[in-house]
């Protein structure tokens, strides 16, 4: 934008009609923005190289989580690690944006291995944590030590964990989380999406608020980076009651026990879609207004 197109002389009606239309625009704009819900944020990290705006955290045993080189797109997030019990890790983003969403679209890539031949164990999980809890920066939620981060019950926190356990029984489920209770799990065919098979999966996660709650649809990819398969639903329009929208910032957390894995992480992109309101709408033209005049273009 031309800041110079805003310096008017008095009496120059001309050049006063044409900002006062470019203003006009830039307000029109504003509130097509507003009562379309367009994106307001992006989170996106590929760590080729890492998010800088990041605070990642060791609660169990060595060793710490840690971007790792020569993936199959570049750089990835090792967030646990094959061969080292009880590991509880979090990877915990500063806030991207603030306010209030009307939906939060996520995926992200992720990948459990175990190269040395031991069962795999336990998962991992994305969390959407509360800035008026947890800061706007920071490790974020945590059970005060070692966490079980795939089952992520955190009083106000809206969580999806991925979490699988290889004896006597196996499980390979996804289940969705809020305010410290579990509220669904799924268990997923391992003919359709294996977690463990070493080979990278992708996660689609949308979040909608409507009232009273807010609907959850999640849905997997299996082995996206060989021969895709079509995408398995895990959630659909699962509601989950007293969830509202809140101002959050983005955690992930990974754990082994007495059985381990490499937990990785790649491709993350969180988008944030605000909610509509008058009373933004109104703030909005006031500001704009208040700009145009300390200007004089109106």
């Amino acid at each position: 934008m031309d800041k110079q197109s805003y310096f008017v002389l008095e009496g120059d009606e001309k050049v006063k009609s044409k900002n006062l239309h470019k203003g006009i625009g830039i307000a029109v704009t504003l509130m097509l923005g507003v009562f379309s819900g367009s994106s307001y944020g992006l989170l996106n990290d590929t760590f080729d190289p890492p998010n800088a705006a990041v605070d990642w955290t060791r609660y169990g045993s060595f060793p710490w989580p840690g971007v790792v080189s020569f993936g199959p797109s570049g750089n990835f997030l090792r967030l646990t690690h094959d061969g080292a019990n009880y590991q509880s890790n979090s990877y915990a983003y500063d806030r991207t944006d603030p306010g209030l969403p009307a939906r939060i679209n996520a995926g992200f890539d992720f990948r459990i291995s175990s190269p040395d031949g031991d069962l795999a164990a336990d998962g991992l999980a994305i969390m959407f944590i509360p800035t008026a809890v947890y800061g706007n920066r920071g490790p974020g939620a945590n059970a005060g030590g070692f966490t079980t981060f795939e089952k992520p019950n955190f009083a106000g926190v809206f969580g999806v964990g991925i979490g699988l356990w290889d004896w006597p029984t196996p499980t390979n489920l996804l289940s969705a989380h809020w305010d410290g209770t579990q509220i669904s799990s799924v268990d997923i065919n391992p003919a359709d999406v294996d977690l463990d098979a070493g080979v990278f999966h992708g996660v689609d996660l949308s979040l909608a608020f409507v009232p009273g709650g807010a609907n959850l649809s999640v849905s997997l990819v299996q082995d996206v980076y060989g021969t895709p398969g079509a995408p398995v639903t895990a959630f659909s329009d699962l509601f989950i009651a007293g969830l509202s929208p809140y101002e959050y910032r983005v955690q992930f957390g990974g754990r082994s026990g007495a059985l381990n894995a490499n937990i990785d992480l790649d491709n993350i992109n969180v988008t944030f879609i605000p909610a509509p309101g008058a009373l933004l709408l109104g703030s909005i033209g006031v500001g704009l207004v208040d700009w145009l005049r300390r200007r004089r273009i109106l």
